[in-house]
């Protein structure tokens, strides 16, 4: 009898045990799937970022999704996502969504990028003020004898992205507040074409993000540049007392906002009272994180969350 009562109770306190114990969350931070909507121009760093994160964390599985920033954004607030990864903050019409639909939604910046004015190495133009690429960019300069900075000439061709991109909306409506349009010789779907383009038109100017231009012309752990095709012009900048001088695109510069157009990259999550916290915030988290900016760092940004050491050099 003591044998079976025995038995009995060690039965009855396995079921009380394990009707008791916690079920182990399918998703959490470090465990799931998620897939991330991404801005082409910043898809190559961002893929990057995951390897290295599902490395450290092997029961996480992120996939990426490349799109436009306004494309991205749209699916962001239409729920389809909970993470994307985009090239400049949202504007006030997505804000406006945002509080009209009760979204929940988190900003992170975790760098700071720019925009680069690309030409091709046989053109001689070294310098550009921003006046002159206002005028091509809207089309009133359509020549190279007609730039004051060139010793060169004929048609320009200009290459870029469309309305839907953050590089679009970042140069037109904030750099240059243009009253209209841009007016591109060739519309380009991504920055990579608008790059390749370039390479292959002498006389094409187009303009991407530092992301896009340094994945292009440096190779997998090689800092300097190696390509002889594009150039980065250097851009008109103002200083406290009106004086103009030339900005070469440099990191340095970037950090310290002497270089006109830099801009930040955000990351943008969503989240819910009814559902825990997945992967989407895990992987926001690593990018913010030291490994996370070190990336950032390493292809030639500026990371935004830790601590910055300048070292002097002859770049202007």
């Amino acid at each position: 009898m003591n044998r079976i009562f025995l038995c009995s109770l060690l039965v009855l306190l396995a079921g009380f045990t394990a009707c008791n114990r916690q079920p182990e969350p399918e998703t959490s931070p470090t465990k799931g799937h998620v897939t991330a909507i991404v801005a082409e121009s910043h898809a190559a760093l961002m893929q990057k970022e995951a390897e290295e994160f599902q490395r450290e964390y092997p029961a996480v599985k992120v996939t990426l999704l490349s799109a436009t920033t306004r494309e991205a954004i749209v699916h962001l607030l239409n729920d389809s996502v909970r993470i994307v990864i985009i090239d400049r903050p949202l504007n006030a019409e997505e804000q406006a969504v945002v509080k009209r639909e009760e979204i929940h939604i988190t900003e992170n910046k975790v760098a700071e990028d720019a925009l680069v004015v690309v030409v091709h190495e046989k053109n001689p133009l070294e310098q550009m003020t921003l006046a002159t690429l206002a005028d091509i960019v809207r089309g009133k300069i359509s020549d190279w004898n007609r730039v004051p900075e060139s010793p060169w000439s004929g048609p320009i061709e200009f290459v870029f992205t469309g309305r839907n991109s953050g590089a679009y909306e970042l140069l037109v409506q904030q750099f240059l507040k243009l009253p209209e349009d841009a007016a591109p010789t060739f519309i380009a779907p991504t920055q990579n074409e608008v790059l390749d383009y370039v390479m292959n038109h002498p006389r094409a100017l187009g303009v991407v993000s530092a992301a896009s231009y340094y994945c292009m012309t440096r190779p997998q752990g090689v800092h300097q540049d190696t390509t002889s095709v594009l150039r980065a012009l250097a851009l008109e900048r103002q200083d406290s007392t009106a004086t103009s001088k030339f900005v070469k695109l440099h990191q340095a510069n970037i950090y310290r906002g002497f270089y006109p157009l830099h801009y930040g990259v955000y990351i943008y999550t969503t989240s819910s009272p009814n559902r825990d916290a997945g992967p989407e915030v895990g992987f926001g988290t690593f990018v913010a994180s030291n490994p996370g900016q070190k990336i950032i760092m390493d292809v030639g940004l500026v990371p935004a969350k830790v601590p910055i050491r300048l070292v002097q050099t002859n770049e202007d």
